[in-house]
């Protein structure tokens, strides 16, 4: 693990009023749910869990302004997940995400908030030009063992288990080392985590983590013991979670080697970039550029159709969205491991 900390233009906002502004993303089932959870047994860190109020363009969330609180509940249950079924008035005034940040981080009486999001990879930018005091602590983790655990939770869950997830995953991956290489040059304050050192020695990453947020080290952060899932729904994938052990689980190996093989050289890319584009894979080819070309567009084809989903949501009749949501069977949270 290592941290890119550089003290640009943007350094003097950094502790505006005591707080400090806390983004965690990684792709989806690399652990992000662990580092949250350890995360928030922090007295002074409050960070909300996939609440994902940037899901929209920035068009239509500057549109929408005034009813954007009730759609949040709606896509997700966001509010009720973290102030409860009373949230409309525990939320009186909050007007946009930094202020339903900071309240939520008000009810714990903590200086650092924010949000864990696994669907951000692809809006860092983004998200460093909303907010240009903002840090991100990004997760990293082997695309084999991501890949092998979305295939073990979509056994229990259709979410999981749709068309396309390996290239949504691709898609994901590469919007987070594009996202983070632009970061990186405009001196945005980053972190990166390793999973396996999480898991390995969850202390000294804790420790590592603090000093990122200028906080002091709490033991308690090394263990899920009193940790808080009451925002991530009870469901298989999780159970890992509030069984409060930290470990690797049995990886879920890739049986077809046509697809492990192509995992492996998506891996490869990845590893070159994010040693800053220096070092080739020796071990393992990269993807040419018609596979890579193949697999952007196909990740993009998919993740517009999810993008679809949400303006739904955004756009059509309340009632009728509640009514289809309970044919459903409701909603699950926790797109991460």
């Amino acid at each position: 693990m290592h941290a890119i900390t550089v003290p640009g233009a943007n350094s003097i906002r950094l502790k505006e009023h005591g707080h400090i502004l806390v983004f965690v993303v990684g792709v989806v089932r690399s652990g992000t749910s662990l580092l949250y959870a350890l995360l928030n047994q922090h007295p002074g860190i409050a960070l909300m869990y996939e609440s994902d109020v940037f899901g929209l363009p920035p068009f239509l969330s500057r549109a929408r302004e005034n009813w954007w609180l009730s759609r949040a509940e709606l896509w997700n249950k966001s509010l009720s997940r973290h102030f409860g079924d009373a949230w409309p008035e525990a939320l009186p005034g909050v007007g946009d995400a930094r202020a339903l940040y900071r309240a939520y981080a008000a009810q714990k009486g903590a200086a650092v908030y924010g949000e864990k999001c696994p669907f951000y990879c692809t809006k860092l930018p983004r998200l460093a030009r909303k907010f240009p005091d903002a840090r991100f602590i990004i997760l990293r983790r082997d695309l084999s063992e991501v890949y092998g655990s979305i295939r073990d939770a979509g056994k229990t869950n259709r979410w999981f288990a749709r068309k396309g997830m390996f290239c949504r995953m691709i898609r994901q991956q590469n919007g987070l080392l594009s996202g983070c290489r632009k970061l990186e040059a405009k001196g945005i304050p980053l972190l990166y985590v390793d999973y396996s050192s999480l898991v390995d020695d969850t202390e000294k990453t804790m420790r590592e983590v603090c000093q990122f947020l200028d906080l002091g080290f709490e033991p308690k952060m090394a263990s899920l013991l009193g940790a808080d899932f009451s925002p991530i729904d009870n469901v298989p994938h999780h159970s890992h979670l509030r069984s409060l052990e930290i470990r690797h689980r049995e990886k879920a190996e890739i049986d077809a080697p046509r697809l492990r093989n192509r995992v492996g050289r998506f891996q490869a890319r990845a590893n070159r970039l994010s040693a800053g584009g220096r070092v080739a894979s020796e071990s393992c080819p990269e993807p040419s550029f018609a596979e890579r070309t193949l697999f952007h567009v196909a990740g993009v084809y998919f993740s517009t159709l999810d993008q679809i989903v949400r303006w739904i949501y955004e756009a059509a009749p309340a009632p009728l969205l509640r009514q289809y949501r309970s044919l459903r069977g409701g909603f699950q949270t926790g797109a991460t491991q």
